[in-house]
């Protein structure tokens, strides 16, 4: 959900603050394996395995639903994450947008995104464009669909989110799927912990945390930056 360099956003491009990956989980001991029967990024995606809903139990999108976060540690104090009424269409997939809005401690716009996501027959969400402060858009300038949220995370699977050239590239790599995460929300447990490598640009770090039934609860930048953003509400 919350990513602004991730969400799909997701719905946004945000983690467990201080939370260590346990020992089988280290990705210097083990790389990412990728997803089994996957192809990612994916060259040319077949319409017929799309479906027009994201039902994902870890993503929670459904239209008109709003993410409120208090964020720390960058310009921005305030993220609200907004599952938009009307569906786009990118690469001939119908996608659902992810509206992100982040805003400084008066309220003054600070970035904003659009984050585009579809679902395929097996339940994984795949990334399909994102407009803001880096934009591209799948089937356009060479850039492919990647994968957001798998339908069975496992830990040390690791995929690109996208790949863009020259405009985004992230590689995610899922740590753990037992960790606990308090938060201004409320507390949660068993949450699917992610790590985000930017791999063009800001050479950033991000962890994100997300609880099912309730999307992205927390996000932590470790690396590139302090941003820590907490779930507050969810309407």
């Amino acid at each position: 959900m919350l990513r602004r360099r991730v969400v799909l956003a997701a719905p946004f491009a945000v983690l467990v603050s201080g939370c260590a990956a346990a020992g089988e989980a280290n990705p210097e001991k083990i790389g990412p394996r990728g997803v089994d029967e996957l192809t990612i990024p994916t060259p040319s995606p077949n319409l017929e395995d799309f479906v027009a809903t994201i039902d994902n139990p870890y993503l929670a999108v459904e239209p008109g639903r709003v993410w409120t976060y208090d964020v720390s540690g960058s310009a921005a104090s305030r993220l609200v994450v907004r599952v938009q009424d009307e569906a786009s269409t990118v690469a001939g997939v119908r996608c659902t947008t992810l509206y992100s809005l982040a805003t400084a401690s008066g309220g003054a716009p600070v970035w904003e995104r659009y984050l585009q996501l579809a679902q395929d027959l097996r339940g994984n969400v795949w990334t399909f464009g994102e407009y803001g402060d880096r934009s591209w858009g799948a089937g356009q300038a060479d850039a492919r669909a990647g994968l957001f949220m798998a339908a069975t995370p496992r830990v040390g699977d690791g995929y690109l989110e996208e790949d863009a050239p020259d405009v985004a590239a992230d590689r995610t790599t899922v740590l753990s799927l037992t960790e606990t995460a308090t938060v201004p929300a409320g507390e949660f447990a068993d949450v699917l912990l992610l790590e985000t490598r930017a791999e063009v640009g800001d050479l950033d770090v991000t962890r994100r945390s997300y609880a099912v039934g309730a999307g992205l609860v927390e996000s932590l930048t470790t690396l590139g930056g302090t941003e820590h953003a907490e779930l507050v509400s969810v309407t």
